[in-house]
């Protein structure tokens, strides 16, 4: 169907979210694995083009590891990581194994990640080498992701049933005031999918990431368009967010 104007496609659009539905399998595991998914930059001149079937074994490796781990379908897991295909591998190795992600940026305050942490109850926190003694405190477990942390897992699938009900995302937005030090926000598959599949980019950078992911409004079957994710050295390593640190590399869609 062709529609000659936005406003008619959107009011002509449904969305159809089958009862049993998991975002990974949605946004990563359909796409052919010879396409390709991803551009990655980094300050330091690091280059890496992805397929999309090297990101699905990333994928299922991810959910192997975490698995390993002792995470489970409703366990909440942290992640405060930079901008690589491996911190995009963990996200859907969470969505995989049907826990619940906490997406936290390595821009934010000590005190900021400690109060989201402990009032997600996170069973594992995930994070590289550079901001791993910010959490030496924490009692949650810890996995260090470092280069070749997925690299031994198996590949082999890994695909939870989960319900479009159930909730994959978890948000504690932190407010300085003791008063009011946190609102939560939860996310279910049905919302979270919706979102990845029709966003134009609003929002955090980890989430424009992986709207980028899918590619443009799905009004037809639009073809996804690769990620260009590119790493700048302030969003490496920031044990404390300032206002000239916060220019951090925001993902843009290759043309």
């Amino acid at each position: 169907m062709s529609y000659t104007s936005y406003e008619q496609a959107c009011a002509a659009h449904r969305w159809e979210v089958p009862a049993q539905y998991n975002i990974a399998t949605d946004v990563c595991d359909k796409h052919p694995r010879d396409k390709l998914a991803m551009v990655w930059e980094s300050f330091d001149g690091s280059y890496r083009e992805l397929v999309w079937g090297e990101l699905q074994d990333l994928a299922n490796q991810a959910a192997q590891v975490l698995r390993a781990h002792g995470i489970e379908r409703g366990d909440r897991v942290a992640v405060v990581a930079p901008s690589t295909p491996e911190t995009a591998a963990v996200f859907f190795g969470i969505w995989k194994l049907g826990a619940i992600l906490l997406s936290m940026s390595v821009l934010y305050g000590d005190e900021s990640i400690r109060h989201r942490l402990s009032d997600s109850g996170a069973a594992l926190v995930v994070t590289d080498a550079a901001n791993a003694r910010r959490f030496d405190e924490s009692n949650a477990q810890l996995l260090v992701l470092e280069a070749d942390t997925l690299a031994g897992a198996s590949t082999e699938s890994i695909d939870c049933a989960t319900s479009a009900d159930d909730c994959v995302c978890s948000y504690a937005l932190f407010a300085t005031r003791p008063e009011s030090r946190s609102s939560r926000l939860r996310e279910k598959s049905r919302a979270a999918g919706q979102r990845l599949s029709s966003s134009s980019g609003r929002g955090s950078s980890t989430w424009r990431a992986f709207f980028m992911l899918i590619g443009p409004k799905r009004v037809k079957a639009a073809p996804c368009r690769p990620l260009r994710v590119g790493s700048t050295q302030s969003n490496m390593s920031m044990p404390r967010a300032t206002a000239s640190t916060r220019s951090s590399g925001v993902p843009t869609p290759i043309r």
